[in-house]
């Protein structure tokens, strides 16, 4: 893993430290990058999902129920 350096809010990294139990910066700065990188591939995915075409067999397809 590189090492880069950055300034960053000590503020807001003190909160979500404090809000979320974690014991260091590097923690909150690693959830968070993992946080927006789900997220732009979770909008890439809706984006995809959202332009896809279904055949009427498609959307008349039978009800699969999983077992919980």
């Amino acid at each position: 893993m590189a090492i880069t350096s950055v300034d960053v809010n000590q503020d807001a990294i003190r909160e979500v430290k404090q809000l979320l139990n974690m014991k260091t910066d590097r923690e909150v700065i690693n959830e968070g990058v993992a946080l927006l990188l789900a997220k732009a591939r979770q909008k890439d995915a809706l984006r995809r999902i959202g332009q896809r075409s279904f055949t009427d067999e498609e959307i008349s397809g039978d009800t699969i129920s999983y077992p919980l």
